[in-house]
């Protein structure tokens, strides 16, 4: 369980980043993702988050037998679908139900299925890795580790509930392990531009970029 007191954050990203290797590494670990609550939080925060990244690293470090994403969705957005069909394409198991829309609300919490499936699932990983900063999970993590499981919790610095790392075996703020959900920027190749005749009047270069659909998968919907 994790202490306030005693417990003294790594002087840098590197250093968080590694110790969260070290806690998984070699362990059967399962990952549950409360989508709805990370959806608010990274829009605050202002964090686009690279799945596919993601779920590369945890699969390069650990033993990873559960890749689980919770989420309510509109059934009527293309591009929902298609993030949601880019998930299941890299191994992620989605668990969605439509979206209840009300006169004055949306509704589309999936706490319950992501806590069911957690304790029946609970066979098949040493660790669970949760990402969500919602404290109602705080008695999931509690019968976990009655159960004798490893619960790391997973979300942005100022939208965690103090209750939930604090119950937790371990936790890290995804503003301080970037390089685990952040798609790493290419080099740009340097090339010789040989020299041509140009028109004074028009040297500006009116060429477009390409648009690649999997850059617009960094955030949920």
């Amino acid at each position: 369980m994790a202490n306030k007191e005693g417990f003294v954050p790594p002087k840098n990203t590197s250093d968080l980043v590694a110790h969260l290797n070290k806690t998984i590494k070699n362990k059967k670990v399962s990952i549950y993702i409360d989508s709805a609550n990370l959806y608010f939080a990274s829009n605050v925060a202002k964090l686009k988050i690279d799945f596919i990244q993601f779920a590369k690293w945890f699969k390069k470090n650990c033993k990873l037998t559960g890749l689980n994403f919770y989420t309510a969705f509109n059934p009527d957005d293309p591009k929902q679908l298609t993030f949601l069909k880019e998930l299941e394409d890299e191994g992620y198991r989605i668990v969605k139900k439509p979206i209840k829309v009300f006169e004055t609300s949306k509704k589309g919490n999936m706490d319950i299925e992501l806590a069911v499936d957690a304790l029946l699932q609970k066979d098949m990983y040493e660790t669970l890795i949760l990402l969500s900063g919602d404290g109602d999970f705080s008695y999931l993590v509690q019968a976990l580790a009655a159960l004798g499981r490893e619960t790391i919790i997973i979300g942005i610095g100022g939208f965690t509930s103090y209750e939930l790392h604090q119950e937790a075996s371990d936790y890290f703020f995804l503003n301080r392990i970037t390089s685990v959900w952040q798609k790493p920027r290419s080099r740009k190749k340097t090339t010789k531009k040989q020299p041509q005749m140009t028109n004074k009047k028009n040297t500006k270069n009116n060429t477009k970029p390409t648009n690649n659909p999997s850059q617009d998968l960094k955030i949920f919907f």
